[in-house]
């Protein structure tokens, strides 16, 4: 019913999306990521994260979306770059901005109703899932 939705609102989205600022989270343990599913949307994997509020700092904006959609209390992130990353994903142009954390241990995923689902992934898997993710990946390689 989600992706109906979603498929159905797409002209509204289309006008949307290229103006908002969003933020994903690449959650490392080892070797592995977490993707989601969101129950609105394409229903394709992707990395966690959402749309950066007025005000609101890149870094914040990944921990809030990071407790909201996966219960993971963190209390910081790595932001990866300066500028948004404009992205051709679902048809659409987004503006992403990455933060990245590397846990301890690897965490149990309690995801809220946004997600149709979440999991561990290791990064040979999630690495041609979508554009976004291997832009991600990239990002924190650049890093070490």
């Amino acid at each position: 019913m989600s992706r109906i939705l979603f498929f159905l609102l797409w002209p509204l989205i289309w006008l949307y999306a290229p103006i908002t600022r969003r933020v994903r989270v690449l959650i490392k343990h080892g070797d592995d990521y977490v993707l989601v599913i969101n129950k609105f949307g394409p229903g394709k994997w992707q990395l966690p994260g959402g749309g950066i509020k007025f005000g609101e700092s890149v870094e914040a904006a990944g921990v809030r979306e990071v407790e909201e959609e996966l219960g993971l209390v963190i209390a910081h992130v790595k932001k990866l770059h300066d500028a948004f990353i404009v992205v051709k994903q679902f048809g659409l142009l987004m503006r992403y901005s990455y933060v990245f954390i590397e846990l301890d241990e690897q965490k149990e995923l309690i995801f809220n109703r946004e997600l149709q689902d979440a999991r561990w992934v290791s990064a040979d898997e999630m690495s041609n899932i979508a554009k976004e993710v291997s832009i991600g990946l990239e990002l924190v390689d650049k890093q070490r």
